[in-house]
């Protein structure tokens, strides 16, 4: 049976007079974490104590999470057990709270660790997941948030998390690098990595997969790409290895430019990469390849580019994932007659009726009106 071994990381110690956002999480009264539950600024001295929750300090009001094993994940990845295979297998896990900086040129986060086998894995994970915390804007991330588990560059690292480990596992954090020609993740070799439940503004390359990279899988990802480069490096990358239910786009207040998914290292025998319901928007270029061992294969992709991805195993015309609306400066979201999305669904057979009552269409029209607080609804086509 695999056991779990959880130990808890939190870098940011407790100042006096500081602010905090909900969410940010300090270390204090004998490396005790400290989750803020109510935003303000802390009081001059004294800080939150005890294991209990509405911990007033300040303006401050804090909540007890768990005792804090580690101040890095340097020193938490140095204690991973040479051998995680015994016993059934085990799970080092590595829960992270508040902000984690990383300085200049250091950002080997989980790298370096004990081999492992298939029986046990590495995990990194957020004490709060992004998902709980994530801007209904997802234009306008901030990269000041003091929300959840994230790992920020204070320097100017060449990454800010590096995997090079067999079994290792990746989720519910936020990765913040305001930098520019820089990358966020890198996957630099290792089998059976998992990469899941990530918020990422970053200023140059989303994720790096480099020498030797097998069964890589990444997921549920919103990444915010800006500057040049490529959102997506993949040399040496062996085809199983997937992205699924992400989605990649430059901000609004950036001109179209870059490169969405590059596998052009020339110097490689093989990449092969399968992109799966992943949306990509504003990006100069969608693919550059070399070579037919260099290959991208598409499955029910979206795109704002026009001539749309090679090969799609599926229909990559935005249309179908966001509704035509009829009117949207007047809140009707409606779908158009004429929109790709009408008739485009597959009816479940157990649901012949609409919330309302109204028989459904078959095949249906998926759509959307907002309404005002307190007026009525109308049912809206079938």
């Amino acid at each position: 049976m695999t056991q779990v071994v959880e130990r808890h990381i939190c870098q940011p110690s407790w100042t006096g007079s500081t602010d905090h956002g909900p969410y940010a999480c300090v270390r204090h009264d004998g490396d005790r974490i400290y989750r803020c539950v109510v935003a303000g600024t802390t009081a001059a001295d004294g800080g939150p104590t005890g294991t209990g929750s509405g911990i007033a300090d300040g303006t401050c009001v804090w909540e007890y999470v768990a005792d804090a094993d580690y101040s890095s994940t340097a020193t938490w990845i140095a204690d991973c057990p040479a051998d995680l295979t015994a016993g059934g297998g085990t799970v080092w896990r590595g829960v992270l709270w508040g902000t984690y900086g990383v300085p200049a040129w250091t950002a080997n986060l989980i790298e370096s660790a004990a081999t492992t086998g298939p029986d046990g894995y590495i995990e990194l994970i957020g004490g709060d997941p992004w998902t709980q915390n994530i801007d209904p804007d997802a234009q306008s991330i901030d990269t000041s948030v003091a929300w959840g588990s994230r790992v920020v560059a204070t320097g100017t690292p060449t990454h800010l998390l590096v995997v090079a480990n067999d079994h290792t596992r990746v989720r519910g954090i936020q990765f913040l690098h305001p930098y520019s020609e820089y990358r966020s993740i890198r996957v630099n070799g290792g089998a059976h990595v998992r990469i899941e439940n990530i918020l990422m503004d970053t200023s140059c390359i989303a994720f790096m997969f480099y020498g030797g990279v097998r069964f890589a899988k990444v997921g549920n990802v919103l990444a915010v790409v800006r500057g040049g480069g490529a959102a997506i490096e993949a040399g040496d990358v062996d085809a199983p290895s997937t992205f699924s239910h992400c989605a990649f786009f430059r901000p609004s207040d950036e001109a179209v430019g870059g490169t969405f998914i590059s596998t052009s290292y020339n110097h490689w025998t093989n990449t092969g990469v399968t992109l799966r319901n992943v949306a990509a928007f504003g990006f100069a270029t969608l693919e550059e390849t070399y070579g037919p061992n260099h290959e991208v294969t598409t499955d029910h992709c979206a795109t704002d580019d026009a001539g749309g991805f090679a090969g799609n195993g599926g229909n990559d015309l935005v249309g179908l994932l966001f509704a035509d609306q009829v009117e949207s400066t007047v809140d009707d979201f409606r779908v158009k007659p004429t929109a790709d999305l009408v008739g485009a669904g597959v009816r479940d057979g157990d649901f012949a009726t609409d919330p309302f009552g109204a028989a459904r269409s078959d095949p249906p029209t998926i759509g959307m009106r907002a309404v005002p607080t307190g007026a009525a609804t109308t049912p809206v086509g079938g």
